[in-house]
Order: C-alpha cells, then structure tokens, then sequence
C-alpha cells in the first residue's frame, strides 16, 4: 500500500526541506532547488526526484509548497500525483509534473519496450496524423528516457484543456522495479503548432535542457526495506 506519508503530500515535502537545510533560521535559511529532492513511498518501493521546472534558483524550503497546486488519485494498484504551478487550474494549464506508478498482479509482467509504447501510442493517439513525433534518449530493460511533441492535440478532450488548437510537448522517464511500474514526466502546453517549427514549442531549449538534467540525475528507485 502507498504510506501515510502520501496522506499528507505538505508534511512531506517540508520535512525533506528540513532534512537538508544546514543550521541556522529555518525561515530565513534557502537552498538552490536542484538540492531539494522530492520522495515518496509507492507499494514496495522509494521513489526520489527533482523539482519542477518552474521551481528554481534559490527557494526558501518551507515556502515549497506555496509555487504548487497538487491532485492526488490512489486507486487500488495505481497512483497518480499531479502538480502545476500555482495560480494556474488544472482544466488549463501551461506546465504539468507528474508522477504515476502501477503494481502489476502476480503473474502479470510487462518489458520497458511495452511500458514505454503504452504511453507513446496513448500521446500519439491524442494527436493529429502526421504531427507526432518521439525521440529515445536512453533505454534499458529497466530505466528509459523519452521527449514527445504534439503539434495539435485534436483528438484529446477539450474538457481537460487540450483540442486543435492546443499543442504539447513532454518529457517522460520511466523505470521498472520488480512488479512496480512508475513514470516521471513533465508536460507543457501551448497553441498548436508545427513539429518542425521549434520556435514554436511550448517550452523553449534552455528549460527542456534543464529538466532533462534534473531527470537524468535526480531520479532514483530503490526497494522499499520495512522498518528502515
């Protein structure tokens, strides 16, 4: 089962601040954002990862929570815990950050190749024909990397923000451990455009650059030990 300590999302993130402030005012004391890892307990394993992308620089820790709105959804064997900066809704974001895990039933496996397509065909069905496009930054049997760009979501529900003149861009890690399935990614939104025409992504060079630094090394998944 997910912890108690995803019953309340805002102790935990403030009690990692507090782990890594060094002495001193714990309301005066900040610390770059990059240094300020995220965790959380799913079924029977840690997850820790960074920060969003609109969280950067130097950051007061206990003031984390005040640049995020978050949704929560725990059903049986899936998680979901989605997060957008704060001020924005989540029917029409701009920028979205997400983690969602799985445990799979006994006898039940799935390869990397076959998690990673699940979630390209689920985006590229979104799309309109002939403006989807993928690109493989790292792949194992257990840890992959990939970038996805939709120039216009069209077939997507217009309920939740999305429709032909919305265009999106994304950036997913996805990483297997034993019978616990989990993907970290980051969206952003934007009006429709071309594929070909990077100008006009939703997220410019510099911020994907940096969230595929926070990605490739402030990701980790490890066994969860009972009673450590």
């Amino acid at each position: 089962m997910i912890t108690q300590n995803l019953e309340c999302l805002g102790k935990l993130l403030v009690g990692i601040a507090f782990l890594l402030m060094t002495a001193g005012p714990a309301h005066a004391q900040t610390i770059d954002a990059e240094d300020i890892p995220q965790q959380i307990d799913l079924y029977d394993v840690i997850l820790k990862y960074p920060q969003p992308t609109w969280i950067k620089g130097q950051v007061v820790p206990t003031a984390l929570l005040d640049q995020s709105e978050f949704y929560r959804d725990h059903s049986g064997s899936t998680f979901l815990l989605e997060q957008i900066p704060d001020g924005e809704e989540f029917e029409s974001w701009t920028r979205l950050y997400a983690v969602a895990a799985e445990e799979l039933s006994v006898g039940r496996r799935a390869t990397m190749r076959e998690f990673v397509a699940l979630a390209a065909d689920q985006n590229e069905l979104a799309c309109a024909d002939g403006n989807f496009g993928v690109q493989t930054l790292r792949a194992s049997e257990t840890d992959a990397m990939l970038f996805m760009v939709c120039g216009s979501t069209e077939n997507a529900s217009t309920s939740i923000g999305y429709g032909p003149d919305v265009g999106e861009a994304s950036l997913w890690r996805f990483l297997i451990f034993e019978d616990t399935y989990v993907k970290v990614y980051q969206r952003w939104r934007g009006p429709a455009f071309d594929i070909d025409a990077r100008a006009r992504w939703p997220v410019g060079e510099p911020e994907l650059d940096d969230m595929v630094q926070r990605m490739t090394n402030g990701i980790q998944l490890f066994g969860n030990v009972p009673g450590q």
